[in-house]
This record gives C-alpha cells, sequence and structure tokens, in this order.
C-alpha cells in the first residue's frame, strides 16, 4: 500500500467512526422519554377540564344572548288633592311603592295640593311638560280637570283616575280607567257613607232614637268626593226608614286636612254642643281626629259613639276601646299598586288600562285583630 492509499483508508476509518458517533447522539436526542403515569393522568384531567370550560363559556354566551336590552324607565306621577300627612294617602303610596321597588324600570313622584284644585291642575301640566309616560289622578272635581287630563291624553299619556272619579265617570273625562273600592258601584266615597248610614239607621232603629243631632265633621265641605259621601250617607239611613231633617239632623263644620287643627275643632264643637249624640266623621283625617277629640275630652265608650271612616293606627285605637261602633274602609294601598301595575302595563305593552273596583269592609270588634296591624304599618 503506497502513501496515499493509507492516507485514504485511514479517512474513511476517521468518517465512519464520527458518523457513528454522531448518529448515537441523534438517536439519544430524539429517542421519546418515557413520560410517567401521574403526570399522564394530570395531563388528562387538565384536558378534561379544559372541555368542560369550554362548554361553561358556550352556555354562559347563549344565557347572556337571553338577557333583555335594558328598559326605557318608565314615569308614572300621582297627582292627588290630598295632603301627604293624611293616612289615606299614606297608604294608597305605600301600596304603589311597595310594587315599584320590585320593578326594574320605574319612576314614581307623588304630588299633593291639599284640596287645592286650581294648584292641582297646575300640577297636572308641571307632569305633561315633564314627560311623563303615566298620570295617576283623584279627580275631586266635576270639570277642573277635564282639560289637563284631555291635554294628557292627546299627548299620549296614560291616565288612570283612584280614590275619586268624575261624577259621570268615563262619559265626563278622558281619563281611561278608575281603580277604586265599592260595593254598589257608586265609588268609594258613596259607599263609604252609604254602609255607614246602613249602620248608623240600624243603631236608631235598635235603640229606637228620633230627633237625633248627627255631628259632621268634614274635611272639604263642597268638594266632589265629600258630596258623594253625604249622598250615599243619606241613601243609606233613608234606606233603613230614616230621613234628614226629618228623623235626624246633621250638622257640619270645615275641619280641614290637618290632624290637628281637625281635632281641636271638633273638640271645641263638642264641648260647645253636649247635645250631640252620634258622630261621623265625613273622612280619613277627621276620623283620626274625632277619636282624638273623645280621647282629650275624657269621653267614655258609647258616650258619644263614632262611625269613622278608618285608615290608621287611631282608628284601630278607637274601635278597640269602644269610642268607635265601626267603620268602613278599603285596601288603600292595594288600589295605589293596582293603579301603578295598569300604568305600567298599559306603557310597556299597550295593555288596558280597565277598571278595578275593590270590596269595602266594615271592621269593628269582632275583627279589628285582623286589620289594626295593616293599619298601624299604614299599608292594608
Amino acid at each position: 500500500m503506497d502513501e496515499k492509499s493509507g492516507q485514504g483508508a485511514a479517512m474513511v476509518i476517521i468518517v465512519a467512526i464520527v458518523a457513528a458517533v454522531v448518529t448515537g447522539v441523534i438517536v439519544y436526542v430524539v429517542k421519546p422519554t418515557p413520560v410517567p403515569p401521574e403526570v399522564a393522568e394530570l395531563q388528562a384531567t387538565i384536558d378534561e377540564q379544559a372541555a368542560t370550560i369550554s362548554d361553561l363559556e358556550a352556555e354562559i354566551a347563549d344565557l347572556e344572548a337571553q338577557i333583555p336590552t335594558p328598559l326605557d324607565p318608565i314615569k308614572v306621577a300621582f297627582v292627588c288633592h290630598g295632603s301627604p300627612a293624611d293616612a289615606c294617602w299614606i297608604a294608597y303610596h305605600n301600596g304603589a311603592d311597595a310594587l315599584a321597588e320590585r320593578l326594574r324600570n320605574v319612576e314614581v313622584v307623588y304630588r299633593y295640593s291639599v284640596e287645592d284644585i286650581a294648584l292641582q291642575v297646575d300640577m297636572v301640566g308641571e307632569e305633561i311638560a315633564r314627560g311623563v309616560d303615566a298620570l295617576i289622578v283623584s279627580i275631586a272635581d266635576a270639570t277642573a280637570l277635564d282639560e289637563p287630563i284631555q291635554e294628557a291624553r292627546d299627548a299620549g299619556i296614560v291616565v288612570i283616575a283612584y280614590d275619586c272619579d268624575d261624577p259621570e265617570g268615563a262619559a265626563g273625562n278622558a281619563r281611561q280607567a278608575f281603580v277604586t273600592s265599592s260595593v254598589t258601584g257608586g265609588g268609594l266615597c258613596y259607599d263609604t257613607g252609604y254602609l255607614r248610614g246602613l249602620l248608623v239607621g240600624d243603631y236608631m232603629s235598635d235603640y229606637g232614637l228620633t230627633g237625633v243631632d248627627i255631628f259632621r265633621p268634614n274635611e272639604g265641605p263642597g268638594a266632589t268626593w265629600s258630596e258623594a259621601e253625604k249622598e250615599g250617607f243619606r241613601d243609606g239611613t233613608a234606606e233603613k226608614g230614616y230621613i234628614t231633617g226629618v228623623d235626624y239632623f246633621e250638622h257640619e263644620i270645615e275641619a280641614g286636612y290637618d290632624v290637628a287643627i281637625a281635632e281641636e275643632r271638633i273638640r271645641a264643637y263638642l264641648v260647645a254642643h253636649p247635645e250631640t249624640d252620634l258622630l261621623v266623621p265625613v273622612g280619613g283625617c277627621t276620623s283620626i281626629a274625632s277619636v282624638l277629640a273623645e280621647e282629650a275630652l275624657g269621653m267614655e265608650p258609647g258616650e258619644l259613639p263614632i262611625w269613622s271612616w278608618p285608615h290608621g293606627e287611631v282608628d284601630a285605637r278607637g274601635i278597640e276601646s269602644g269610642l268607635v261602633i265601626a267603620g268602613v274602609t278599603d285596601s288603600h294601598s292595594s288600589v295605589g299598586a293596582i293603579a301603578l301595575y295598569e300604568a305600567v302595563m298599559a306603557v310597556q305593552f299597550d295593555v288596558g288600562p280597565v277598571d278595578v273596583t275593590l270590596p269595602l269592609v266594615v271592621v269593628d270588634e269582632t275583627n279589628i285583630d285582623v286589620w289594626g296591624p295593616g293599619w298601624t304599618d299604614l299599608l292594608y
């Protein structure tokens, strides 16, 4: 072998050695390393949880798609002729508030004109200008609210009457519905008078009374609602065979809408007229004030019987103590809630509104335990 051949053979040997070494290294590098069983188990768990998360994300996306878009707020204004201190109106509006708290898109405001009908008319106009969606109005005047309510209807505002209505109902006013309590269909005020007239007639008959002097302290003499109450009272007593001005005589004073003032006026009248036989107040404020007046004078049960128009804790106390023979009441809070519900349904879904009439109830010593707690909370 010559020198060149020896060098070539040596080169071949070296290349072979290098190739063998490199091949071994490559095989070592690319040869899979065995995965421990616990690692494989963890990886499987991770893969399973990832699939679960993916499914949940899909469900969440589906549920989010079902969530309704936020509803536009519905603006509702209660505009009444009463006082914010009167238990009657507190109960009405407590009922509306209880419903409003459960609705996501209702804004409610309460306006009180305190028997100033011209002011109530202005308040209705202000709410129209504010752009309310619904008005819930006590119609305590035969004509004053006709024009502003028609203006509201022309503007597309839902209008519902509560507590008292136009004497001609829908024929006399453009309001769309009336929510009230009644037994004859005459409305809350008429029927409260009517039922108490029946009760007083029975009392006079039971005790053989004639020529009776009945004291009638009135919150708002001449108001539509109080005239309706007086008409109902006279119809009730007439049904029992007793006629005003013949078998009994009514004596009325203006007591007002403030309980303290009404109590003072009633007490002064009773002191000046000890001949008074019966006390039948006209209105919720005067009912409370009548009990307070008799308590202040230290009167005993039966000394001057009261037939009340009860709304609150003092009325309950009067019945429990025996100063009040009986009262005629309704669920004021239910009227407020139903009127608001009807307004929302009409605005949101173009459903109704329709007339709703709840029953009146005679409350006396036999069932005051049922009604008393609600009167205490002014939610009944």
